[in-house]
């Protein structure tokens, strides 16, 4: 059984991430995608269930959008220099929606980084989210 879907498809889906996501937060935890976690990513640590380490505001410009390394299509975001807010370990980043009040990607960092509001900004590599090109299930 083929299964094929356009290019289009999948950037339809990650252009409405690049046109909506207007901030990137480093967390303590992770949070829940969508509107759940929003409140937890887009508050500081030590205030009440806030996980907020630091955050930086980005724009559409920020991102590039492309062929993925191995198939389908990413969205990459360029390396962002984030204002430390709280000391503390950074174990994942979100990407936030603040008009909608929504989580649209959560990425587990992979390592903890140790953060100090000393450091003053943090450098956030570029990294991506991806979706691959369609596949038969059966």
């Amino acid at each position: 059984m083929t299964k094929a879907s356009d290019d289009s498809v999948r950037d339809a889906a990650l252009e409405l991430i690049q046109d909506n996501v207007t901030k990137v937060v480093l967390l303590s935890a992770a949070v829940t995608i969508g509107t759940g976690g929003y409140s937890d990513a887009n508050t500081e640590l030590g205030t009440g269930s806030g996980k907020k380490l630091g955050e930086v505001t980005v724009d559409s410009s920020d991102f590039t959008l492309g062929d993925d390394d191995t198939d389908g299509r990413k969205l990459t975001l360029s390396a962002q220099a984030v204002g430390i807010l709280q000391d503390g370990d950074a174990t994942h980043a979100a990407w936030l929606d603040v008009a909608n009040t929504k989580v649209l990607h959560l990425l587990d960092l992979g390592a903890t980084a140790t953060v100090a509001t000393s450091e003053v900004t943090r450098t956030l590599n570029a990294h991506s989210l991806s979706i691959r090109d369609t596949t038969a299930v059966s």
